[in-house]
């Protein structure tokens, strides 16, 4: 069963690598801007966008899973009657994958509200 904390370890595994990539690769990123609002003023705002957009589309966790299937023989097991010369024994493993489902419809939501409050996307480099 998953646990809160492997919840958040695997999440920072999915997204470091790609996130650290893109940190590291010069590319172009996005902040809103609104003339004459603060950076507090952004902060407020964004936040009451991000729980809107929450109120509108929790969370929806499924769970995906996939199985593979491998063939093959097994070695006598000491103390094990008849486990000489087993074949084509037949392994399976399953992993499984949760996602929120909702999650791209939510950034949706919370740049239209943003935008429907006069904010803007702009471009920044670091």
């Amino acid at each position: 069963m998953a646990t809160a904390g492997s919840d958040v370890i695997q999440r920072i595994k999915t997204y470091a690598l790609p996130l650290a990539a893109l940190l590291l690769s010069g590319c172009v990123q996005y902040d809103w801007y609104k003339d004459g609002a603060s950076f507090e003023q952004k902060e407020r705002q964004v936040l009451a966008c991000e729980a809107a957009s929450l109120k509108a589309l929790p969370p929806n966790f499924q769970t995906s899973s996939q199985s593979t299937q491998t063939t093959g023989s097994t070695n006598c097991e000491a103390g094990v009657k008849n486990s000489c010369g087993k074949k084509n024994k037949v392994y399976t493993q399953t992993d499984y994958q949760s996602s929120d489902v909702n999650e791209d419809a939510r950034w949706v939501l919370v740049k239209d509200y943003m935008y429907q409050q006069g904010w803007r996307q702009i471009e920044i480099s670091h």
